[in-house]
């Protein structure tokens, strides 16, 4: 149903304009539920507006500002090779996150390191900075989809564990980085048990990876890629981000009330001729209103109309990249 599109220069404009828009509407929300997993509780009539005193809060704000600059670079990376992640940025999230904290390292951690229930040891201190290269390297040299990338990446971070706190929140915004300079948007994970439980079942692949990197072995990009996805479950984790972006289109699109004309909605579907939503809209499958005479159709409406097709999951990322192309959003 859904078709590649190549789109054209002013069409890829309007991208940035509003991938911006999509992006920076979640931040609060996502930084929200990125401190919960850590249990640290922020409520959203509480978020700060400006920097706060309080360390609870402090924690957010950090978080709010530093994903915002990193999706920013992201979002106008689009379209490039070479990935805004490198090892200067990677310390630099690091020590944003916890400005104004006192830490024992404002670098790497410096000590070995035992995680209560893992199934994993992190490598020691003297290998972290080799590692981190290793898969920035395989970050830039790979063919996976933008999705798999980013969880990928995220895995072989979090098992890493290269600072002394704080990895989860560093590794939760180089993976949406990673989703946003690959043309998708930024995600919360809204439930702690669904993500730590997708990792857990997706992080053999990383696991392996890691520990050979820190005993020495020389891993091509290929033979990175290929133990991530023969012995790490990466379905789950990658079903759990899809069931998010498709959350996040949904309620952004109904807060801002976007409406398309009968060409965007047919666009959107991926029907070659418009006249197929009108049928779906007589016949009470696609909800729509008239104004001036003219269908409107929510967004909202595309999207659920989608997920009960069962299409969703399967072509989100084409979905998304279709949504945020489109001209004249609101």
């Amino acid at each position: 149903m859904f078709s590649n599109i190549i789109f054209d220069t002013m069409a890829y404009q309007s991208l940035n304009v509003l991938g911006e828009e999509f992006i920076r509407y979640f931040e609060k929300e996502e930084t929200i539920c990125s401190l919960a997993i850590e249990r640290i509780k922020i409520d959203l009539e509480e978020f700060p507006s400006s920097r706060p005193e309080d360390k609870r809060l402090l924690q957010a704000w950090n978080y709010y500002k530093t994903a915002d600059d990193v999706y920013m670079l992201a979002l106008n990376n689009r379209g490039k090779s070479i990935s805004i992640i490198t090892e200067a940025l990677v310390l630099w999230v690091y020590n944003k996150l916890w400005e104004g904290f006192e830490l024992s390292s404002k670098g790497y951690r410096k000590e070995d390191m035992v995680i209560f229930g893992a199934k994993f040891e992190p490598p020691r201190p003297e290998v972290i900075p080799m590692i981190m290269n290793c898969i920035i390297e395989w970050l830039n040299n790979n063919s996976l989809d933008a999705i798999s990338k980013s969880n990928c990446f995220h895995l072989l971070f979090e098992v890493l564990h290269p600072f002394e706190d704080g990895n989860g929140r560093v590794g939760r915004i180089l993976l949406n980085a990673i989703l946003i300079e690959n043309g998708l948007v930024n995600v919360a994970f809204r439930n702690r048990d669904a993500y730590l439980d997708a990792i857990k079942k997706a992080e053999d692949g990383a696991i392996i990876v890691i520990d050979k990197l820190a005993r020495g072995r020389k891993l091509t990009n290929d033979q990175i890629t290929e133990t991530l996805l023969t012995y790490g479950d990466l379905k789950s984790m990658n079903d759990l981000v899809k069931k998010e972006l498709i959350h996040s289109l949904k309620v952004q699109s109904r807060i801002n009330q976007v409406l398309l004309d009968i060409s965007k909605a047919s666009y959107l579907l991926g029907f070659k001729n418009k006249d197929y939503v009108r049928v779906l809209i007589n016949r009470g499958k696609i909800k729509a209103i008239k104004i001036d005479n003219r269908w409107k159709v929510p967004l909202s409406e595309i999207i659920e109309f989608i997920e009960r097709e069962k299409q969703a999951l399967e072509n989100i990322e084409e979905i998304v990249s279709k949504t945020i192309h489109i001209e004249e959003f609101k």
